[in-house]
């Protein structure tokens, strides 16, 4: 009896003590998760991976590690957090994408403390580690050599394996003997994918011996930076300078006259036009133009196609500027002539006029008959459209501003064209168009004319339609006696039947 009484009060005092110490090992408790992070990194980046620790009723230090999969990689691996008193705290674990591959649950986290029991937390979720893109970088200038009052068009081409980011491209030139007619010295291009192109057009003023050009390349994502430069040289200048319009047409095909007794200043350029290029970056003025000619949007189709026109019309036109200055005015005159054989359809001039002519477009007087004007910029840039060119045509522009300008500044205007199409071809609106190929009898609807393959046939619709004259010709009477016949045999069948059955069961 003393044995068992004995017993149970040490089993009392075993449970008592297990209580109290499971009360004292309740009393602080921590908690771990993990924060958000990014679902797709770049190979051989770092990326931050938040973790986030909360100590109830107790105090002091808490160790947290982080444990990535096999592919991803830390270097510190390990950090404390001290609490003083029980709350929320926040580290930051710096996490290598080290391999490219797909990774699930890609890594886990442990808080422990000395008086609370360790606690866990994995991540439930997909990091995908890619291949960082490669750009490739093309800087030109349309002239090696230059004169004093030329124009350069400087271009930069980007070729680019994946999306990047945020990129911006910065040119640099030489601060005196240049100035920028038409660009942004910083262009915000943002996010390029696959290629892009951009230019800038400057002037000569006094170009040195040898002139510099850099364009700076930088994107934030992935964090890339890459320059490309590019010389120019510069054409000894004549002794006399004073006429600048003769030196000029020294080096150029330009015509300068100067009649300054007279109180009149004149220049003339004779010039043939370069491929388009604006089109493909700017927005605005292919929004413009598929306003003009109709369009809900100019898709990538659309301008392909009119950059092709634009090649086709640049090698067959020549244009000739002239530029008049006279008691406080100033006249600018393009004429351009057509010496293609094939008419023109929506025919587009994107000319860009330079400040030192105009500061606005709104200062200018634009004279175009038979054509429609739009302003694409106030900076200021033209699009004047005709609704067609024949061959052999010329057509004028006039400007005119009030104001008196350097007769010189003829050889800094700059002038794209486009047409939606050239002699038959037709315009790729969006317009569904069946096509049918006869020899195999295919019939696809494409999304434009201009889809359609070589050797198909353009028809009204894909539908199948089913011609009665061409179904063989049988009787109806005949077809009706064959049908009552079967119904009789089927009746006469069904009723034997029936009278077997009957005849069988009364016998039993």
């Amino acid at each position: 009896m003393l044995y068992k009484r004995s017993f149970s009060v040490f089993a009392a005092y075993i449970v008592m003590l297990s209580l109290l110490m499971a009360g004292a090992v309740s009393a602080a408790s921590v908690q771990v998760s993990i924060g958000e992070y990014d679902a797709e990194v770049y190979k051989d980046s770092s990326f931050i991976v938040p973790v986030s620790v909360s100590v109830n009723d107790g105090t002091g230090t808490v160790s947290v590690a982080i444990y990535p999969a096999y592919g991803l990689g830390c270097d510190t691996c390990v950090q404390d957090i001290i609490f003083d008193v029980a709350g929320t705290k926040t580290v930051s674990f710096m996490v290598r994408a080290d391999n490219t591959g797909t990774y699930e649950n890609p890594f886990d986290v442990e808080a422990s403390m000395a008086e609370a029991p360790m606690t866990s937390s994995a991540a439930l979720g997909i990091i995908s580690v890619v291949e960082m893109p490669v750009w490739i970088l093309d800087f030109t200038s349309s002239k090696n050599t230059v004169s004093a009052g030329d124009t350069v068009l400087m271009t930069l081409s980007m070729s680019v394996t994946g999306p990047v980011d945020s990129i911006s491209a910065d040119l640099d030139y030489p601060s005196s003997g240049w100035s920028l007619v038409s660009g942004n010295e910083i262009y915000d291009i943002g996010t390029v994918t696959g290629t892009y192109s951009t230019s800038w057009m400057l002037r000569a003023d006094a170009p040195s011996q040898s002139n510099d050009f850099s364009v700076d390349v930088i994107s934030s994502d992935p964090s890339k930076h890459s320059s490309k430069t590019l010389s120019v040289s510069g054409m000894e200048q004549p002794a006399d300078n004073d006429d600048l319009d003769d030196e000029i047409s020294r080096h150029s095909t330009e015509n300068t006259t100067s009649a300054a007794s007279t109180g009149k200043k004149e220049a003339t350029v004779k010039t043939g036009l370069s491929q388009g290029i604006a089109l493909e970056n700017n927005a605005k003025l292919r929004n413009m133009l598929a306003e003009a000619f109709g369009m809900p949007a100019m898709d990538v189709k659309d301008m392909d196609s009119m950059l092709r026109n634009s090649k086709t019309i640049s090698s067959r036109m020549q244009v000739e500027r002239k530029v008049e200055v006279s008691s406080g005015k100033s006249y600018m005159r393009m004429s351009m002539l057509y010496e293609g054989n094939e008419t023109i359809i929506d025919f587009v001039i994107y000319d860009i006029v330079p400040k030192s002519f105009a500061q606005s477009a709104k200062d200018i007087k634009v004279t175009a008959p038979g054509a429609e004007v739009l302003i694409v910029e106030d900076d200021p840039e033209f699009a004047i459209i005709f609704s067609s060119i024949s061959p052999g045509e010329t057509i004028n522009i006039d400007y005119e501003v009030d104001a008196e300008v350097d007769a010189d500044v003829v050889s800094s205007f700059s002038a794209e064209v486009y047409a939606s199409a050239v002699g038959d071809s037709p315009a790729c609106a969006q317009v569904i168009t069946p096509a049918r190929d006869f020899n195999t009898g295919e019939c696809v609807e494409y999304p434009t004319p201009c889809d359609v393959p070589e050797g198909w046939d353009v028809v009204e619709s894909c539908a199948v339609v089913v011609v009665a004259d061409n179904i063989p010709d049988e009787p109806q009477s005949e077809k009706s006696s064959i049908y009552k016949y079967m119904i009789l045999v089927s009746l006469m069948g069904i009723i034997g039947m029936v009278i077997v059955l009957r005849g069988n069961k009364k016998r039993r």
